[in-house]
């Protein structure tokens, strides 16, 4: 049992350095994890996957306001409802 299970995680800028390596770490913890980036994030998706894992990946820019609002969309249209918690993870 992770410390994540049920929760939904978003990481932008998630298709390679270090947001695919949070992305992977909240998986590790249980968390659905949507993987966004402006390029192409589905290989790190698919990777969380094939581990067990439950991702997305979602092709999103974060400076546009339409890119944003389909982003939560698709988030909450796969995973549910996005719950903001001003816990740290590494609390």
């Amino acid at each position: 049992m992770g410390r994540l299970d049920g929760k939904v995680a978003v990481v932008t800028g998630a298709a390679q350095g270090i947001g695919e390596v949070y992305a992977k770490a909240l998986a590790c913890e249980g968390a659905k994890v949507v993987v966004s980036d402006i390029s192409d994030p589905s290989r790190v998706a698919d990777e969380i996957n094939a581990e067990d894992g439950s991702a997305i990946a979602i092709e999103a820019d974060v400076t546009s306001d339409e890119s944003l609002s389909d982003l939560v969309k698709n988030t909450e249209t796969n995973f549910g409802p996005i719950l903001h918690s001003s816990f740290p993870l590494w609390a």
